[in-house]
This record gives C-alpha cells, structure tokens and sequence, in this order.
C-alpha cells in the first residue's frame, strides 16, 4: 500500500507519495519531483476519451508512475483529502482529482443533458468518475465534511461540493418549491442529491486560498 502524507511548508501544502514495488497516477501537471526507481509512463488515449476531454476540461493525460521511491507533487495553498475508494464508484468536481493508486480505475462520466444546462455546463458535462479499490487524493479549496445520506435529500451550493457517490441521484433546483418562493428566496439554483450515498463538500476555503483571491481580483 502507498504511504501518503500531507507536508505543510511555509503556508503551503503537498502531497508526498512512498511507494514498495507499487503503482499511482497523478493529475497531469501535479508531478512536483520523482527520486528512486520509479518509471513514469503517459499512455496514447483514445480518440473518443481526447474528444471527451476537451469538452470537459479534464486532464487527458495523467501519468502513471510505478517501482520504489518517493514522489512529491505539487504545492497548493489550498488543501488534500484522501479517502478509500471501494465498494462504489465516485463522481468529481473538475479540478478535483489529483492523484491514485494503481488500483483505482478512472473514467469520465456524463451529467444528464437538462442539468447540464441548467448548471450552465451547456450542452455535454463530463466529470472524472473513480471506481475499483485503492486509495484516491482530492485536491480541495478548504476543509473537508462528508455528508452521509440514508434515503434522504441534500440541497448544497454548486461552488461548495467537491464529490459524490455514484448511487446518489443528481439534479438541481431552486430551494423554495412555488413560483413565490422562487422569485423573492434571491437563491441561486442550488444542487440536489437525494438517496442513499456520501456527498464531499468544503464549506468555507483555507484562509490563504482567500488571500489570494482577494489578490487576483485587485490585480484584475
């Protein structure tokens, strides 16, 4: 099993991977530095997943690197959330991923045309979609809550969740159900998900991801 810990330097945090005779793909981009044995390999996608890609905006290419040694990826002033991935599949919010082990199998996923449109998504929203056994990073703005759903509904704003289970069902809506409700509630339409499942969602981002949002929109 892949060790992996999160090093905080300098206000900054990074996600260092120690692996045995073991196998991890990381974002593309993400790869930091890369000491010992360790062959770092980018296969050729098909056509489809390419064209599926770029409509998406997910990464394409995502390095695999197998054999023994220590990898560091890249610095964030945001955060790292690592989960098991077993049992069920998960669904992520772009940008999300960031790394897994060689376990973990990765595919994209199709949001239904009508809430893709209504998210303004447009017409296609595909998202990174993990399923089979192994431990996955997620690259995150803030401190992470997992939600636990037992038959029930969650309503949450879009900017806020980071991922879900598979089995949930996905769709949005205003909060308040009559017209009334919708015309004078000010809400924007927030996202549903009804059932039974887990949703990863960050509340409020690292107080240096702030900082420096601030800073992008003075300088803008």
């Amino acid at each position: 099993m892949t060790t992996i810990d999160v090093v905080e330097r300098e206000g900054s945090r990074s996600v260092k991977l120690m692996l045995q005779d073991e196998v991890v793909r990381v974002e593309a981009g993400a790869l930091a530095s890369v000491e010992g044995d360790i062959d770092v390999e980018v296969s050729v996608p098909s056509i489809p997943r390419i064209f599926r890609s770029l409509l998406s905006e997910e990464a394409v290419l995502r390095p695999r690197c197998a054999g023994s040694g220590v990898i560091f990826l890249e610095p964030s002033f945001g955060g790292f959330h690592v989960i098991d991935v077993k049992d069920e599949g998960w669904i992520l919010e772009r940008g999300t991923y960031w790394a897994s082990e060689g376990g973990v199998d990765l595919a994209l996923h199709r949001e239904p045309l009508w809430t893709s449109l209504r998210t303004g998504e447009g017409f296609v929203d595909y998202k990174t979609k993990l399923t089979g056994t192994g431990k996955a990073i997620f690259n995150t703005i803030g401190p992470v809550d997992e939600i636990s759903l037992d038959n029930q509904v969650f309503l949450i704003e879009e900017d806020l969740v980071i991922g879900r289970t598979e089995g949930l069902a996905y769709k949005v809506r205003f909060v308040g159900k009559s017209l009334w409700s919708k015309l004078l509630s000010n809400e924007k339409v927030m996202r549903l998900f009804e059932g039974t499942g887990k949703v990863l969602i960050t509340r409020a981002p690292f107080y240096r991801m702030r900082l420096l949002k601030a800073a992008e929109r003075k300088s803008s």
